[in-house]
């Protein structure tokens, strides 16, 4: 039983560590995108969407680079640069959406998955793991 648990345990910390930041932060973009009133136009709506977007695709994309054994030190300031697009599209975001303002505490969320999309994604693009 207690292999079990282990295992069990071992499995859903894998799925925090890889899965759920990326989600997360897709999450908060399609709250955004449904809390954002429909009378707005398509772009803005989606604007407010994109910075869950970024992050997510952030955070793959330096999985990749590290699955596809092509890290290296030279990836670190650019992938620094990089994830000043999520907070821009971020601050976008809470500059031109026109829902409820208690949307916004979502970005708590965000800036904790972006957070771990840094931790994470530095470790991997520059193959300097803890």
């Amino acid at each position: 039983m207690e292999s079990t648990t282990r295992h069990v345990l071992g499995i859903a910390i894998s799925f925090v560590e890889g899965s759920l930041a990326p989600l997360l932060a897709v999450a908060v973009g399609v709250i955004y995108f449904c809390r954002s009133p429909h009378t707005e136009p398509i772009m803005r709506r989606i604007t407010a969407l994109a910075h869950g977007i970024a992050i997510a695709l952030i955070y793959v994309g330096a999985l990749s680079l590290n699955f596809a054994h092509l890290e290296s030190q030279r990836w670190s300031t650019p992938f620094s640069i990089i994830l000043l697009l999520p907070l821009m599209l971020i601050v976008l975001s809470v500059l031109l959406f026109r829902g409820r303002p208690e949307t916004h505490w979502f970005q708590l969320l965000n800036l904790l998955c972006l957070a771990w999309t840094a931790f994470i994604g530095g470790m991997a693009v520059t193959r300097s793991w803890l």
